[in-house]
């Protein structure tokens, strides 16, 4: 993992809880955290073709992650999103 990035990952929601912005809420938290905590930059991974997690990150302004020198190859997707001070 790149040096300065927290990873956020397994945020999962309860199916009757979901649509109600629960897992907006804790992942905006946990980026606040890792801004306090001295991040710079927060990445995740998502299951290809989970269609609701791929829709969340992007709503939170997160990118698809560019520099994946980290990665090993697998079945998922990469993003990330900078922490401004």
């Amino acid at each position: 993992m790149p040096t300065g990035c927290a990873e956020v990952c397994h945020v999962i929601v309860k199916p009757s809880w979901r649509r109600r912005y629960n897992a907006s809420r804790l992942v905006l938290t946990l980026m606040d955290v890792a801004r306090q905590e001295g991040f710079r930059r927060v990445i995740g991974r998502i299951a290809q073709g989970n269609d609701a997690s791929h829709a969340l990150l992007k709503s939170l302004s997160w990118k698809p992650a560019e520099d994946r020198k980290w990665e090993l190859p697998s079945l998922f997707d990469w993003y990330e999103r900078e922490l401004r001070r």
